[in-house]
Parts: structure tokens; C-alpha cells; sequence
């Protein structure tokens, strides 16, 4: 029952009406605020909470003794004054970063994003992630950071969000096993908007995060009465009722605030303050003498205290006891206050103790430090004032004396009161006399050791674990029977732009058998592209679809259209990897490089801007990994980014062994030479034309074929080329299943690319089916052909190309050793080999969402 609003059935209750109670509200912020200042709370609490919360706060039963004005009390008048200051900060503060948070998640900064993908990245085997914005100093160890290590112990991952100081590389912290501190606030808060993790608050103010997160599970932890909270007001107290009635699950840290905030609800759980033992545990022989304790009164007792040393103590008991001058006293922790206003007295108060020489104030010692000290104290206080905000407060460090076996003196809150079985509790004057008889310290061991075993943190979380593994349990289980995993492999041609013609090139060959790999492993997948207007069509049982994404060949508006068309793909493969430099940040994304494409003729030092390449560094940033055909891509991305080129794997094309096979071949007759790829400059179409324009009359009983499509003014060159040579020169096009008949008959391939190359799936093609090689020395070609091993490697130019093929055309025996040891070389690029690695590619993606 909350205390303080009028109870159905007692004198002072009656059902106002709800003209009337909106009256009391309105009159009470009129003489509170004034005209201006309640339409601004109005206003402030509208863009905060949204406009039906504010209204129902409106009609929101009342105390009628709360509205009751004590102006003539000046005492009242400058607490109220406190409490609207309070409240303007509170309320500004929440906006402030709430709209900053709005405008930064439409900007991130790329390279912090990527800093939080490769934590996510190394703990992908966690249950779930469970996302914590910090509210308090991490100088000490408060509740929240036992209860997420207790966590993060069960297989959670747990990060400790603050707001970043700038925005240059982020600060990450690794504190244990999967618990961290990063200052990615914006960064987490933008990956997981659309996902499912366990929101974990204990400040009311961080309310505005429920309007961020659909799906989230949020945890609601009540440490303290909010009293005692810097900034208290109402606008606080609104918030908190609101996150205890939103939170999916509601923690209390003690049972004063259980009793006085809850009715019983199977949503709640009292979850009080705890221990880790083992960091306590240890001998007092096994101090480290640079830890022993300066003593004034040797002969008498070490009292100690450890924690904030803040308004909540009562330092005036501290003082009485110090007067006695018979034990020495140790204050461990900084000096905090609550509330700013009471600074200068807390100040003037300890400023006070230290003029004693039996009072020794240590000042901030780190967690790991405080078993020294702590072993050394024959007795540990806990002396708080008490009052209503003292009797919420289970202090952690009653647990930690606990774990050392300390014995306990404290003042009888209400909360401390239900261990006075097992601890000494004492009010002020009996607290003062208990140490004026010099007590022998002693403790019952046997209850400490069943109070530090019944908390610790590890027993205290149980029933938390509990609710989220069966929450885990039901998101894993649930989507199985009804919807497969989805995987959109976005490209920009399959077909022509009308659906109408099938492109046969290396890179449509590799997304189709990337599709076959995903639809063997029970996945939903799609093959995208752009379209002048919508299509699907069907090729060999993979759905083909065509999306009007934009009229021209920009690579950036059409992987917006992505983004929007894929939210719901649970992996998304962008071929090439440029499709994915606009896609979510949250988006589980693989992109694949096809080699270098910005090397063509007209690349000048003088034309030379890194700003070229933006698309591909936001690409990269984005996907969690890049799969890159050859190391030549790899190589040039570590001049600009050695870590970035870490997300690149090299998997090589490939060659299917049982289709392209080899065949016994007569080298020493008249020879085939085969140009086995799509007909355009890239390719070394016009290297090709100039070289054999020299060729074929000086060889007339050799043939050279053409198989592949082409398009344009490419049409027309290759047309004309043929008219001259028409009983030497063939064009044709084969479907994929049907290019091993080509390769059968022919005995030298060319692969003579002029710029924009990976590692040819035609050159292993032709490697495979007992061909000898030509190729350029450009892109990924010196990944497969080792210079008069395996085949010749030349420039891209026709004089070259010349010279190779009749250096093959008079030295028939160099022209079988090329295409014997080509056949040994291309067993490293067996297609087995390429679908078991993207088979692994693929189940890791999915394994981390």
C-alpha cells in the first residue's frame, strides 16, 4: 500500500470525481510553478512520457493533505523551492539525452560500431545480452555490478553502458568473464533496438529507454527509498511508478521497500544484497605488511567501516565514540553526498573527525585491497542514521563483514534489524556505551557462515537465471515451427534488368551456388536484384526476385532499397561487397569481395581521391565479415586499415571436379584456343582482338572460340572481328551445365583480363579440364597460375599475349607441362572444399544472432 494516499473505508477517504480531482492537480501546480511553469511541466512531461501517460497522471488519485498549501512555513517553502529545481534538472537532463540519442542513432560513428560488432563477435556463444546503463561511479562496487557478473557466471552477456566522453575510438573494459564497461551507450542502444535483449535499469531515469526497445525484457532493480537519489522529485517518482508497472520483472534489495512498494506479484522478486566469498576469503597472517593498519591506540580495538562515507552516517555517533579515545576508528570509501546541497555540511562533519588522532580516514581503496583491511578490524560498523530512507538501504558491505567473520555493530534501521540474531545492534546512546566497555570481539560462527552462504551472489541470482533461461528457451523454441531462417543474397544482376535474360558471368555462377548451399541447409533463400520493374522468377528451384531499387547503376541508393526490402532476413550476403555500405548496422551481413574493380585504364596518380573508396570502408564496417576471392583486395585494404582488413577471410573461387573434367588431349596437332568468359574490356576483349588480328593469318589451321555473352558496341567490335576471320573464329553461348563441352576441345585458354579480376572461375575451369593457361597478371590470376609452372602470366597487352601464345604454338612440350601441372594445382580449388567453407560461414552467422 503506498503510503500516504487515502484508503477506501477510512474517515479521510472519498470519492472525488474526476473534475474535481483534475482541479486539485491543476490548482496545486498553479500555485507551485505558476501559469508558465505547469504548461512547461505539461509540455516536459508529454515529450518524455508520451501524451496518454501525461493524461492519466492528470486523473491520477491524489493526497488531498499533499495539495494542502504550508506556505506560511518557510522551512517548507525552500524544500518545495529544492524540489522544483530538482525536478527542472531531473526533467531537462532525461529530455537532453533522450533527443540526443534520437538524432545520434541516425548518424552513428562507423568504427564505434564496429567496436561493439567484434565484442558481440567474441562472445557469441552467450544465452542472451543484457544491456545496463550506468548510474552510479564504478569506483565502487555496487549491486548492480555483482548481480550482472553473477550473470554474465551463468552464460550472459553483460555490458555496462556509459555515455562516451567523445566520439573517437571507444573505451572498452573487460572486468570478468563476459562483463563489461564500454562507453557505447548509442551504439548498443541502436544495434539492439530491433532485437530481444534483458534491459536492466536501476534509475528511474533511464524510463525513456521502454520507448526504444518493443521486444526487450526489461528488469526494474529498486535499490534505495528515491529519497535519497540526487535530483528526487516528482517527475521521478512518476517514472518509477511507471517502470513498476511496465518492467516485465521487478527486483527489490531489501524487504522494507518489498513490503512497501509491492503486493504480492509473481513479476516481482526480493533479491537482496549479497557476497562473492571467495574474494574475501583469506587469513589476517596473510596481509601484506604494506596493508597493515597505523595504530594510535594499539592496546584497544580497530573499528572499521567501508562505503560511501556520505549524509546517510551519522558521523555525530562516530564522534561520541572517537571521545571515548579508546579505540582507534577507520573510515574506508570517498566522501559522496546524495543530495549536492547537504556537501558543505557532510564536509564540515568529517573535517571534524579528522582533528582526532584515533580517527584515521583512508580514503578510496580499490575492491580488491578491502579483504586486507577489513581482516585487521576487530569490529566492522555499519553506523547510519535512522530514518525512512536508512531502513530501504541493505548494505553490501554487512554481507562482506560476513565473509570475513567480522563481528557487527550498527544502528537498528529496519532493514539491519532482521539480522540482530547473528550481528549487535545498538541505538545511538547504547552504540556509544557498547564500545566504551571495551568489548572482546566475538562473533557466532555458525550463523556467519550459513548468512554468507545464503548470500551469495551466486545463490541470490538463481531465481532471476531461472526466468531468463525459460525466456531464452521459449525465443529459441518458438520460430522452429513456423518460419525457416531467411538469407537474401542481394546482387545487382542475375537476369537483365527485365528478368528476361539470364547473365552467365563467374559472379552469377557463384551466387547461385551459394544459394544451392543455403537451400541444402534448410534455409529460406532469395536471390535479389535490381529491376526496371518488380519480377520473381525460378531458376532451378531458387526464387529469383527483381526489385525497382534505382534506374541507374548506383551502388549506394540501391542498397538503401536493401536495407528497408531485407530488415526481416535473419543473414543477408551482399555480392558485391558494396551493397552492404548502407545496410543496418544491425543487420547480420557476410559481404563478398570479387577482386579489385577500381583498376581500370584510366587510373591516374593525378586523379588519385580516397574519398573513391568511402562506400567500401562503410561496407566492410558494416558486415560482420567480408569473404574476399583473392589476397590482392586484402593487401591493398591493410595500406588503409591493417584492423579493418582483420574482417576479411580469403576463400578462393572454385571448380567443381565432377563436372569440368579432364579429358586426354592431342596437343601436337592444330589447336583450339578458347576465350571462355563474357565479352567486354574488362575481360581483355580488345587485347584479344588486337593479338589475334596478328594471329590467325600467320596460324590459318588454328581456331579461337568465343563463349560468352556480350552487350552494346562489345556486339558490333566482336561481329566485325568475326567477318574477318569467319572460318577460324566461333562465337556461341553455353548455359552454365553445358561450358565443360567448350573447354573439352579446346587446348589453350586465354584469360586475359585488362582490370577488375578475382580469381577467374574460368581459368580454374579451363586449369581443370587439362587446358594450357594464358592469363594476365592482374587481380587475383597470380593466386592461381605460377608463371611457366602452371601457365603464363603476362601483362595485360596484345603484344604479350602474342608472344605467350606462340610461345606455346612452337613448344608443344612446355604447352602439356603447363596443362599436366595445372591439373595438379587446381586440386587446391575444389569445389568440396569451397562449400564445406561457406557452409562453416554461414553457420557461424547464424549461430551469433
Amino acid at each position: 500500500m503506498e503510503m500516504g494516499i487515502p484508503v477506501a473505508g477510512s474517515p479521510r477517504y472519498s470519492k472525488p470525481n474526476i473534475g474535481r480531482r483534475m482541479l486539485y492537480k491543476f490548482k496545486y501546480h498553479l500555485r507551485e510553478r505558476g501559469l508558465l511553469g505547469t504548461l512547461e511541466r505539461f509540455v516536459n512531461c508529454w515529450q518524455v512520457n508520451g501524451f496518454s501517460y501525461t493524461v492519466r497522471q492528470m486523473f491520477k488519485r491524489v493526497d488531498g493533505n499533499f495539495l494542502i498549501s504550508h506556505q506560511s512555513q518557510k522551512g517548507t517553502l525552500r524544500a518545495k523551492t529544492v524540489q522544483r529545481k530538482s525536478e527542472n534538472a531531473y526533467l531537462a537532463d532525461t529530455r537532453s539525452q533522450d533527443s540526443y540519442y534520437t538524432k545520434y542513432k541516425k548518424e552513428p560513428v562507423e568504427v564505434r560500431m564496429l567496436d561493439l560488432q567484434n565484442i558481440l563477435k567474441k562472445e557469441k556463444s552467450c544465452k542472451g545480452i543484457v544491456l545496463y546503463p550506468l548510474s552510479y561511479d564504478l569506483s565502487i562496487k555496487q549491486r548492480p555490478e555483482h548481480l550482472l557478473k553473477a550473470l554474465a557466471e551463468e552464460g550472459y552477456l553483460c555490458l555496462m553502458m556509459q555515455i562516451a566522453e567523445s566520439h573517437e575510438r571507444s573505451k572498452v573494459k573487460k572486468l570478468s568473464t563476459r562483463l563489461y564497461v564500454v562507453d557505447l551507450f548509442e551504439e548498443c542502444l541502436t544495434y539492439f533496438q530491433d532485437k530481444k535483449p534483458i534491459i536492466y535499469i536501476s534509475y528511474p531515469f533511464y524510463k525513456y529507454l521502454t520507448k526504444y526497445f518493443e521486444d526487450a525484457y526489461f528488469i526494474y532493480d529498486v535499490l534505495d527509498n528515491l529519497k535519497i537519489f540526487s535530483n528526487y522529485c516528482q517527475a521521478m517518482e512518476e517514472d518509477n511508478d511507471f517502470l513498476l508497472s511496465y518492467s516485465d520483472l521487478t527486483l527489490y534489495s531489501s524487504q522494507t521497500l518489498y513490503e512497501h512498494r509491492n503486493a504480492p506479484d509473481r513479476n516481482a522478486l526480493l533479491i537482496e544484497n549479497g557476497v562473492w566469498v571467495q574474494d574475501f576469503e583469506m587469513s589476517q597472517d596473510d596481509v601484506p605488511r604494506e596493508y597493515y593498519l597505523k595504530r594510535h591506540r594499539p592496546a584497544g580495538n580497530a573499528i572499521g567501516y567501508h562505503g560511501a562515507i556520505s549524509e546517510l552516517l551519522d558521523l555525530d555517533l562516530i564522534e561520541e565514540v572517537l571521545k571515548l579515545d579508546n579505540d582507534d576508528i577507520y573510515m574506508i570509501g570517498p566522501i559522496a553526498t546524495f543530495s549536492p546541497s547537504k556537501a558543505a555540511e557532510l564536509k564540515s562533519k568529517v573535517n571534524r573527525l579528522t582533528k582526532y588522532r584515533n580517527f584515521h580516514l583512508m580514503g578510496f581503496m580499490s575492491y580488491g585491497h578491502l579483504k586486507y583491511y577489513i581482516h585487521q578490524f576487530d569490529f566492522c560498523i555499519i553506523p547510519f542514521i535512522v530514518n525512512e530512507a536508512t531502513d530501504a538501504v541493505s548494505p553490501l558491505k554487512l554481507f562482506e563483514y560476513f565473509a570475513c567473520k567480522k563481528p557487527v555493530v550498527a544502528t537498528p534501521t529496519k532493514t539491519l534489524l532482521k539480522y540482530k540474531d547473528a550481528i549487535n545492534i545498538f541505538a545511538k546512546v547504547d552504540f556509544v556505551r557498547f564500545f566504551a566497555s571495551s568489548p572482546t570481539p566475538t562473533i557466532e560462527e555458525s550463523k556467519y557462515e550459513r548468512l554468507s552462504f545464503n548470500n551469495r551472489w551466486e545463490t541470490l541470482v538463481a531465481p532471476i537465471v531461472s526466468r531468463l533461461n525459460r525466456r531464452m528457451d521459449t525465443l529459441q523454441s518458438a520460430p522452429v515451427p513456423v518460419k525457416k531462417r531467411m538469407v537474401d543474397i542481394i546482387n545487382v544482376n542475375f537476369f537483365d534488368w527485365d528478368g528476361e535474360v539470364l547473365f552467365k558471368g563467374g559472379a552469377e555462377r557463384y551466387v547461385y551456388d551459394l544459394a544451392k548451399i543455403c537451400a541444402a541447409k534448410g534455409l529460406h533463400v532469395r536471390i535479389l536484384q535490381n529491376a526496371t520493374s518488380f519480377f520473381l522468377r525460378n531458376y532451378n528451384n531458387i526464387p529469383i526476385v527483381g526489385l525497382t531499387l534505382n534506374r541507374s547503376f548506383d551502388l549506394d541508393k540501391i542498397s538503401e532499397k536493401y536495407n528497408t526490402y531485407c530488415r526481416q532476413s535473419d543473414l543477408v550476403i551482399a555480392s558485391p561487397l558494396d551493397l552492404a555500405c548502407n545496410l543496418h548496422y544491425s543487420c547480420n551481413s557476410i559481404g563478398i569481395n570479387h577482386g579489385i574493380y577500381w583498376d581500370d585504364r584510366t587510373t591516374r596518380l593525378t586523379s588519385y581521391d580516397i574519398h573513391h573508396y568511402n562506400r567500401i570502408f562503410r561496407a566492410l564496417k558494416t558486415c560482420s565479415k567480408s569473404i574476399c576471392v583473392d589476397t590482392n583486395f586484402i593487401n591493398w585494404l591493410r595500406t588503409y586499415d591493417y584492423e579493418l582488413a582483420l574482417k576479411c577471410e580469403y576463400v578462393p573461387n572454385y571448380v567443381c571436379e565432377k563436372q569440368f573434367t579432364a579429358v586426354e588431349k592431342d596437343f601436337d596437332g592444330n589447336l583450339t584456343i578458347i576465350y571462355p568468359r563474357r565479352l567486354y574490356e574488362a575481360r581483355g576483349l580488345y587485347v584479344a582482338i588486337e593479338a589475334f588480328t596478328y594471329l590467325l593469318p600467320k596460324y590459318p589451321d588454328f581456331h579461337l572460340h568465343f563463349v560468352g555473352q556480350a552487350d552494346g558496341d562489345d556486339v558490333v567490335a566482336t561481329r566485325n572481328f568475326i567477318n574477318k576471320f569467319k572460318s577460324q573464329v566461333f562465337w556461341y553461348e553455353l548455359d552454365m551445365e553445358k561450358m565443360v563441352e567448350a573447354y573439352h576441345q579446346s587446348h589453350i585458354a586465354i584469360i586475359p583480363t585488362a582490370f577488375a579480376e578475382g580469381t577467374s572461375l574460368s581459368c580454374l575451369e579451363a586449369m581443370a579440364t587439362n587446358n594450357g593457361i594464358v592469363a594476365t597478371n592482374i587481380g587475383g590470376l597470380p593466386n592461381l597460375i605460377i608463371n611457366k609452372f602452371n601457365g603464363m602470366l603476362i601483362n595485360p597487352d596484345a603484344n604479350d599475349l602474342i608472344n605467350a601464345v606462340e610461345r606455346l604454338i612452337n613448344d608443344r612440350k612446355l604447352l602439356k607441362t603447363l596443362a599436366s601441372n595445372a591439373l595438379l594445382t587446381v586440386n587446391s580449388f575444389r569445389k568440396d572444399q569451397w562449400d564445406q567453407k561457406w557452409n562453416s560461414i554461414i553457420e557461424e552467422s547464424l549461430c551469433s544472432l
